[in-house]
């Protein structure tokens, strides 16, 4: 398991990274055993649905071209999910604006930001609100990238903290001599590969019989027995739209 990777540094009003190219089986979380904020708690882990939920009603995109501060327009990757008028929000500064060109993502300012902004930097509805996470799910974006995505957009109070992962890495295939294993206790492949040889050797061997399976046999259950997560399985139910019986 790899322990304390960090994905990248928080900037205000994010609320996604990408997840570890190298992560065991992508395309879920369950390989995924610890996000969180510079030295905050770990975060806990919540259904994608639930996630939909916390963010709805909250429109959302990113810069499609850079902004320099005091700049009257601004273009936007996508508009259509804002009102015709009404504010926006980068990070933790926010204005508003009276023109939304739908067809090209432009929005007309009638106050403009100081600072400037890089492409891709996340716009929200001047309407939503920042703080430190306490939840993340996990999905495949639109472009295929695997994607941590957080409970609430980060607030500027975390700015450029480390995010942390805690994660298993996909086993590399090994299919030529060039080839190195990562595996911690490789010498128990060593083990293996003599009994193999053996076996191509004299197909009639048997397993039970052979020393060096044995001892590969005895070193593999070692290893298996020392991946130890330490972590506690918890379950939560969701029964609050339950009623109370009188």
């Amino acid at each position: 398991m790899i322990n304390n990777y960090d994905l990248g540094n928080v900037s205000a009003g994010m609320y996604k990274i990408a997840a570890p190219s190298d992560l065991d089986n992508p395309y879920s979380a369950e390989n995924v055993f610890g996000v969180r904020i510079g030295v905050e708690k770990n975060l806990g882990y919540y259904d994608k649905k639930l996630w939909d939920a916390d963010y709805r009603d909250i429109p959302h995109t990113t810069l499609t071209t850079a902004y320099t501060g005091g700049d009257s327009t601004i273009q936007l990757v996508n508009s259509r999910d804002f009102p015709a008028t009404g504010g926006i929000a980068i990070g933790t500064a926010s204005v508003t604006y009276t023109a939304n060109a739908v067809s090209t993502g432009i929005l007309t300012l009638s106050s403009t930001f100081t600072d400037s902004f890089a492409v891709g930097k996340d716009v929200w509805s001047s309407d939503v609100s920042l703080g430190l996470p306490e939840k993340f799910t996990y999905f495949i974006d639109a472009d295929g990238t695997a994607m941590i995505a957080f409970d609430t957009p980060i607030d500027d109070d975390y700015h450029d903290q480390n995010i942390y992962i805690d994660y298993y890495r996909g086993v590399s295939t090994v299919d030529s001599d060039g080839d190195e294993l990562d595996e911690p206790e490789y010498d128990m492949y060593v083990h293996y590969l003599a009994w193999r040889i053996k076996k191509k050797k004299d197909p009639t061997l048997k397993a039970q019989n052979d020393d060096d399976f044995a001892q590969w046999l005895a070193m593999r259950n070692l290893a298996v027995q020392g991946e130890r997560t330490g972590q506690s399985i918890t379950f939560k139910p969701d029964i609050g739209h339950l009623p109370l019986e009188d």
